[in-house]
């Protein structure tokens, strides 16, 4: 049979495509306004180019974790299972911490894009400041935790 992680998968590929249907009916049946057609829906690079300009590289960089991931476990799992589950830990309490610091960034970009448009350079620079110093301050409370629960 399947286990928690192959069930998981398997019930989220169900619900996608469940979705999927679901949305393709209901259009077709109720919604006039939205014709699907397959002489619609032929590639037009031009369209296609760009997106793939944007998102190639953030799918190389989401990549580049995971392959990064499975290549630790597949090291750590030559030493014994302890390794390999005390980097699962290490690594989701590391992704809770860049979270929050990455939470902060993504805030903080339409404020400096409004006030840089506004053409206010100086609260531009004090809000740019004011996050690297909170960032600082939870990667390095995060850095604390680490160490402490690495070396206690």
């Amino acid at each position: 049979g399947l286990v928690g992680s192959e069930m998981c998968i398997r019930d989220r590929v169900i619900g996608q495509c469940t979705g999927a249907v679901l949305g393709i009916y209901l259009n077709l049946r109720h919604n006039p306004e939205v014709q699907l057609h397959v002489k619609f829906m032929k590639p037009n690079w031009k369209v296609i180019a760009p997106i793939l300009e944007v998102g190639i590289p953030s799918v190389v960089m989401n990549g580049i974790g995971s392959v990064m991931n499975f290549g630790m476990n597949q090291i750590l799992q030559g030493f014994n299972e302890v390794a390999t589950g005390v980097f699962g830990i290490y690594y989701k309490l590391q992704t809770f911490i860049y979270l929050t610091a990455n939470g902060i960034v993504q805030g903080m970009r339409p404020i400096i894009g409004f006030n840089y448009g506004a053409g206010e350079h100086k609260r531009v620079r004090k809000i740019y400041e004011i996050t690297l110093i909170m960032c600082a301050v939870i990667m390095l409370i995060g850095t604390g935790i680490c160490l402490a629960i690495t070396f206690p």
